[in-house]
């Protein structure tokens, strides 16, 4: 699923063409949840083109939803919803897998900041 997130902070975001868009391509099997408390927590990573501006530099975002859903995000993507993700990378800039997903649930893989994202579903044309 490819998806297009508009990044709104930092509010002079540029993606390398002059504009705040990216574009994603979901990684199937690197998505998930958690408990906490009666909520669930939901996440996702989606790989995109490599981006460097300012003191960033990624190719891959871990994507987690903003606000409480009451399904999983990739469900209301499907469905035309959009929605508002925090998007966050790896310090060493590389992108996320099964393994840095789950150092980075421990403490012990270091991300490197925060991007603020509307995040909607590319349709095929």
């Amino acid at each position: 699923m490819k998806l297009r997130l508009d990044v709104g902070e930092p509010r002079n975001f540029d993606a390398g063409d002059k504009t705040n868009v990216l574009t994603v391509t979901v990684v199937e099997g690197l998505e998930g949840s958690r408990t906490v408390g009666k909520n669930t927590e939901y996440w996702f990573v989606g790989n995109c083109n490599p981006v460097t501006f300012e003191d960033m530099s990624f190719k891959s975002l871990l994507l987690i939803p903003r606000y409480r859903l009451q399904k999983p995000p990739l469900d209301l993507l499907k469905e035309g919803q959009e929605i508002v993700c925090n998007g966050v990378w790896r310090k060493d800039g590389e992108a996320w897998d099964a393994a840095s997903l789950e150092a980075a649930q421990e403490g012990q893989l270091e991300v490197d900041g925060v991007i603020v994202v509307n995040v909607m579903n590319v349709k095929d044309e």
